[in-house]
């Protein structure tokens, strides 16, 4: 079995953050053809719900492989002054 990826949490966060070009990878990886979402989910580490609503959220903007609104990052903070 080969990783992709090893993640050291630090601190209070719990919670895994993902880019939303790595939420498109996966959906569209975990969605392929042939290929089991749970087994694809537990191999990349999320849970499978979060695989079937970022699926979801993508549906919303119109097709599976374009950045769907849900996931655009929006002004840091820090940038307003």
């Amino acid at each position: 079995m080969a990783y992709e990826r090893v993640e050291v949490l630090t601190g209070r966060e719990r919670r895994r953050s993902c880019t939303p070009a790595e939420k498109v990878r996966m959906v569209e990886g975990a969605f392929r053809p042939g290929v089991v979402v749970t087994e694809s989910a537990r191999r990349l580490g999320v849970h499978e719900c979060l695989l079937y609503r970022w699926r979801d959220l993508m549906k919303v903007g119109g097709t599976s492989v374009a950045e769907p609104p849900g996931f655009v990052a929006g002004p840091s903070r820090r940038s307003r002054a």
